[in-house]
């Protein structure tokens, strides 16, 4: 069977990558410019959207605003990209472990503007999970609108209209993954028969 498994903040702790390539931005400015670190952040945080906007963008605006190498923005990110394993919420390896022992097709599924798929690679790849994928789809289109078998299919995902849109494709099952503290974790879905898991411990494995 295929199991679809979306990424950030499902399997991955996007926010604190987030955060992490940020703080070595402004960290970066605040050495290279001699400038408070809080000023920096200030500027960043009210400025750069994690959800629509591209990091290595931003970091050419910053560079350009500041008068400083882009190269060396690059270089933070790019730091923080390639040591993504401890971002992988620790339940996630012994999941995928039994799914690829049971014989399953393991299936990425996730949605990103185009302009950030590069990005969205580099992430994969630093996560280590890349292995365990069979099929990666990377679409700028909504999940619940692409071309795949939904019936035959078991859908994870964190974004609760995403999860309900799914729901009414009739998918074999879908799981609302609702991790501690996450993006979306502080909103409730509205339609009955989702199941919610907080990870992936919760999952009952005699059903897939």
């Amino acid at each position: 069977m295929n199991i679809y498994v979306d990424f950030d903040n499902t399997v991955y702790d996007t926010k604190r990558l987030t955060d992490s390539m940020i703080l070595g931005v402004a960290e970066a400015v605040s050495e290279n410019k001699n400038l408070s670190i809080d000023e920096v952040l200030e500027k960043i945080n009210r400025e750069y959207d994690p959800s629509k906007d591209n990091i290595y963008l931003y970091c050419e605006a910053i560079s350009d605003f500041y008068g400083m190498d882009k190269e060396v923005l690059y270089r933070k990110v790019d730091f923080e990209l390639d040591n993504g394993r401890e971002r992988v919420y620790p339940d996630t390896w012994n999941f995928f472990n039994i799914l690829k022992d049971k014989g399953h097709n393991i299936v990425l599924l996730t949605f990103i503007p185009n302009q950030n798929q590069v990005y969205q690679m580099k992430k994969l790849i630093g996560s280590g999970l890349a292995k365990y994928y069979n099929i990666l789809i990377m679409t700028a289109s909504p999940k619940y609108e692409i071309d795949i078998d939904y019936h035959n299919g078991i859908f994870f995902d964190d974004e609760p209209i995403t999860v309900q849109k799914l729901y009414d494709n009739n998918p074999y099952k879908v799981y609302r993954v609702r991790r501690k503290n996450a993006k979306y974790s502080h909103i409730d879905i509205e339609k009955k028969g989702i199941e919610e898991i907080e990870n992936f411990n919760e999952v009952d494995l005699d059903i897939i």
